[in-house]
């Protein structure tokens, strides 16, 4: 991606407060993150241009998933800080999206941006989508149950 499309795109991309994750903070338009970059088989770090692109597909995949789903969610996407982890299974690259509230200690601690995280329970405190890079789409989306 070149730096005026980042520009036009809103994007921008600072240093993580952990430097030995070696995570980036990336936001834009609606949502902020970090690309988790772990150095392990299996994983591989996804690039701005697919993070602007999953997050372009998102709202739509989110509104339909939440419908199917017949699930309602009280907060906004928008106030939900995000993980990206890039997974690989043979060829198949998907992007793990992780979404932690704002309001939560996760968030207010810092500890988001510490590294990958899993989070039980919290309902839609927390949410986790999955991203298929070559196909351009979304097949997973989920609230974490109550408890």
């Amino acid at each position: 991606m070149s730096f005026l499309t980042a520009v036009l795109l809103g994007l921008s991309l600072f240093a993580a407060d952990s430097p030995a994750m070696g995570g980036e903070r990336i936001s834009g338009p609606g949502f902020e993150g970090v690309v988790i970059m772990e150095d392990m088989p299996g994983r591989w770090t996804p690039t701005r241009q697919q993070i602007a692109e999953l997050e372009t597909a998102l709202p739509a995949y989110a509104a339909a998933e939440l419908k199917r789903l017949k699930l309602t969610l009280s907060k906004s996407l928008s106030e939900y800080k995000r993980q990206y982890i890039g997974r690989a299974e043979g060829r198949r690259r998907t992007i793990h999206i992780t979404f932690f509230h704002d309001k939560t200690d996760i968030v207010k601690s810092g500890k988001w941006l510490d590294g990958p995280m899993r989070v039980l329970g919290g309902g839609d405190n927390f949410l986790y989508a999955e991203y298929d890079t070559d196909a351009k789409t979304f097949f997973s989306f989920g609230v974490n149950s109550p408890r």
